[in-house]
This record gives structure tokens, sequence and C-alpha cells, in this order.
């Protein structure tokens, strides 16, 4: 049988760790089960990484790449819409970007320092450079308070990683691509609606709620 040469051996290697490490997490996916996966032993997973950590980084570094290769694309000055659909539509057909990020906030250390270096902190950036520079007012508001970032991050990544319970309790399937292409036109309204025109209204309607509900228990008191 033919030798499989190294660089197609990484790859089969990082492609066993990434579906370990989103379904288990990193603590729960020994070397040997991911070597075994690939037809090797887990001594063999050394001619190419040095360590479990270096192929956990080697898995998030790869992802990365990808993810924000795929977000590049976006325009904010052309349609700031199309960075929240790109950005859902991605997580929604690869999902081990957002289980391991799961993973690594619960588990801290290095894998939450390997996720935050590799993944959230260019994202952030990403972010806010392409957002701050647009001429589109609503834009440069989403990046001016970080609250927005976390806010928008959280309903993508959450609704990812609750998919399998939102199918078991709803009976459909969250990530078909009628139900990403609903969500991402919601997620969208909501990065629209962080701006100061809409918390200015907000915080009108909340006054106005505060007074009605004021007088409706007066009125019950009589």
């Amino acid at each position: 049988m033919a030798a499989v040469k190294p660089t197609r051996m990484r790859d089969r290697l990082l492609d066993a760790a990434q579906e370990a490490f989103a379904g288990r997490g990193y603590d729960a996916s020994p070397l040997e089960e991911i070597a075994a996966a690939v037809g090797i032993s887990a001594s063999a997973i050394y001619k190419h990484y040095r360590n479990k950590m270096t192929l956990y980084t080697a898995v998030i570094g790869r992802l990365a790449e990808n993810f924000l290769a795929t977000l590049e694309a976006f325009d904010p000055d052309i349609n700031s819409a199309e960075f929240s659909n790109a950005h859902f539509q991605y997580h929604a057909r690869y999902p081990a970007l957002a289980r391991i990020a799961l993973h690594a906030t619960l588990a801290g250390g290095d894998q939450r320092r390997v996720v935050v270096e590799k993944v959230f902190a260019p994202f952030y950036q990403h972010c806010n450079r392409k957002l701050r520079k647009s001429h589109i007012l609503s834009a440069r508001e989403l990046a001016r308070n970080p609250a927005h970032f976390m806010a928008f991050n959280s309903l993508i990544i959450g609704y990812v990683n609750l998919a399998a319970l939102h199918h078991e309790t709803l009976g459909s399937n969250p990530l078909s691509a009628r139900a990403v292409r609903d969500a991402a036109g919601v997620v969208e309204k909501f990065a629209w609606a962080l701006t100061r025109d809409f918390d200015k209204a907000f915080a009108s309607y909340v006054r106005r709620e505060g007074r009605a509900m004021r007088a409706a228990g007066m009125r019950s008191r009589r």
C-alpha cells in the first residue's frame, strides 16, 4: 500500500481532531481516539504535531483562516446587511467553530486563549476596521460599543450551539437553508436596531410604557 503523504495525513488529522474537539471538547478528546479515526497510532501524531495543544491550535487556525476569509469580501459601504448574513451562513454551514468556541469558553486556560487570539480578537478588529470606515451612519454606530459586538456575536454562536435542542423541541431543523435564512434576517434587524436613533426611540417607548403602567395602577386602586 502506498504511503500516505504528510500533507494529506495532516489534513486528515485536522479533520478528525476538529470533529472530536467540536463534539466532545479538548479534554474529552484523547489523542488515541483522534489517531484511531485516521488509522494510525497516537505516537504517530507526533510526527506531524508536537503535542495535543499544537494540534488544537492548528485546528483553530484553519477554522479562523476560513472564517475570516469569508468575511473579507464584506463591504460596509455597499451593503452592511451582507455582513450579518455572511457571518450567520458561515456558522450554520460550518458549526464546528461555534461549538469549539463554547467548549473553550467553559474550559478557559490555553483553550480559551487560543480561540481568542486566533478567532475572536481578529474578528473583532475586522469588524471595527471595516465598520468604522463606513460612510453609513448605522454601520459606524454598530462599531462604537463593544456591547453591540458581544450581543450580535452571541446571537449567532448561541443559535448554532442550541440548534439540536431547538430541533428536538420544535420538530424542525434550525440549520436548514430556510431556517438559517429566516434567522439571518432576524439577526440583521437586530444589528440595524443598534443605532442611536433606535436607542432614543426605545427609551421613549420605555417612558411611555412606564407612564401607562402607573396610570393603570392608579385606576385599579380607585
